[in-house]
Parts: structure tokens; C-alpha cells; sequence
């Protein structure tokens, strides 16, 4: 089933810029959130009372920021939603060459890329939590190794 909303989300350290677009590629609203589980669980309720978002009728996409996205990517699995994390090299040369650069247009561009290429998309799944434990202590430990050289 097609999605009638897609939502690109541009990651950062501290924030989330949300856009939401319909299937046509025009935008419909945007957000600027947290980047915190509550922060995240209270802008999606927040979409379900506005735009009337339901797991079945909307698509998440965001660039692959690695553990920037971990809370992001938890809370749409908790609630069953599809996420998919693309790379940023992937979605700037569908685009092509663009003017202008901040987080509000990021989002929006993200949000009509997987407009664009929403058979293409790869959704993530959840792994298992013991996976998903070691994955994160493997990251700390390389960052505690390339800090020690």
C-alpha cells in the first residue's frame, strides 16, 4: 500500500527537522523537535491529531546519521511505523545540483526524495536487542580507540 505522506527528517546531534509532504510532492507542514525520545513520541502525536497519521498511510525517511538516529529509529519501531535511512550521498545526487542549504530545506528535500523513489526504499527492520546492545558498544569502543591514538 502507498503511503499518503511521506515525512523527511534531517538529523542532527541536538535536533530533528521534520517536513511532511503529500503524494504529489507539496509540502503540507514542518517541525523542528528534539532529538529525544519524548520529543519524538509527542510530535508524532502531535501529526495523528493534525494531518490524521496512521502507521499504514505515511513513510519516514532520514539520512543515515548512525547513532544520531537510534532514538528516532526506537520510537517509530515501537509504534510500527516504516522507516527507511538512506544515505546522504544517494539522496543529493538524485536531486542534482541545488542552491541554499539549512535544515528546514534538507528535511523537505529528503521528504520528496522518498516521495520520488518510494518503490526503491529499503525499510529498516528491527534487529534483536542484543544486536542492537553490541552494535552500540562497538561504536564506543572505536571512538574510544581513535581518541587514544
Amino acid at each position: 500500500m502507498e503511503p499518503e505522506y511521506f515525512i523527511g527528517v534531517d538529523i542532527s546531534k541536538v535536533t530533528l527537522d521534520i517536513c511532511i509532504v503529500n503524494v504529489k510532492g507539496d509540502q503540507i507542514a514542518a517541525y523542528k523537535t528534539a532529538n529525544t525520545e519524548a520529543s519524538i513520541a509527542d510530535i508524532l502525536g502531535v501529526l495523528s491529531t493534525n494531518h490524521k497519521v496512521t502507521p499504514e498511510n505515511i513513510c519516514f525517511c532520514a539520512e543515515d546519521m548512525g547513532l544520531f538516529g537510534s532514538f528516532l529509529s526506537k520510537v517509530l519501531a515501537a509504534g510500527k511505523y516504516r522507516i527507511c535511512f538512506e544515505s546522504s550521498l544517494r539522496i543529493k545526487k538524485s536531486i542534482g545540483i541545488q542552491r541554499g542549504k539549512n535544515d528546514a530545506i534538507d528535511a523537505l528535500r529528503i521528504a520528496r526524495y522518498a516521495c520520488a523513489n518510494f518503490n526503491s526504499l529499503r525499510f529498516r527492520t528491527v534487529p534483536r536487542r542484543c544486536i542492537s546492545d553490541l552494535k552500540e558498544l562497538s561504536t564506543v569502543r572505536k571512538r574510544l580507540l581513535k581518541t587514544r591514538k
